[in-house]
């Protein structure tokens, strides 16, 4: 569903002007390629199981913005992000699919992975802090069953400041998702 989220996404993020993604479990790189196209100077590395990133190799091929993009293989809770070294990671409908001890740790691998002023992004389904306002949210967290949730933004909050972000913005781009905005 990139394809109807995608321009609403880049332009809330447009003002971040980042210079080097992390694009965690970026599948074949639709919102990578949509941030390179809109930032000239991004490179990115998109970051995801082996069968998965052989899938976005193919789909970068022939594509100009495909020089400016790399690949971390594995998988994305296991895997060692780096430290310090980019401006934006995204976690683009990443983290509905994990338990809240599984997103706490890759919330924090990644903030550990920017460099100071960097920027963390979550794209994923809203849900008002009690769980029981917005309809979608609450039918997509019974969806998950156990193995994901529909996480709130207090819930994200509390991630990212254990990890060391400091400010913390939400910015809806439809009925039903939000973009979270965490500056290091």
């Amino acid at each position: 569903n990139a394809a109807m989220v995608g321009p609403r996404f880049v332009e809330a993020v447009s003002d971040l002007q980042p210079t080097r993604l992390l694009d965690v479990g970026g599948s074949i790189g639709h919102y990578t390629r949509m941030l390179c196209e809109r930032f000239p100077e991004l490179e990115a590395t998109i970051c995801d199981m082996p069968n998965t990133i052989e899938l976005a190799h193919e789909a970068f091929a022939d594509d100009p913005v495909g020089e400016r993009v790399d690949y971390l293989t594995g998988d994305y809770l296991e895997l060692d992000y780096g430290e310090a070294s980019y401006d934006l990671v995204l976690l683009a409908n990443v983290l509905h699919q994990e338990s809240a001890e599984s997103c706490a740790k890759i919330i924090e691998k990644s903030v550990r992975a920017l460099k100071p002023g960097g920027h963390i992004v979550i794209l994923d389904f809203m849900i008002d802090d009690k769980k029981c306002h917005d309809l979608f949210g609450c039918l997509f967290a019974v969806h998950m069953g156990t193995r994901g949730d529909t996480y709130s933004l207090a819930e994200m909050t509390t991630w990212l400041q254990q990890a060391g972000i400091k400010e913390v913005e939400r910015r809806v781009i439809d009925d039903i998702r939000w973009v979270i905005c965490a500056r290091k």
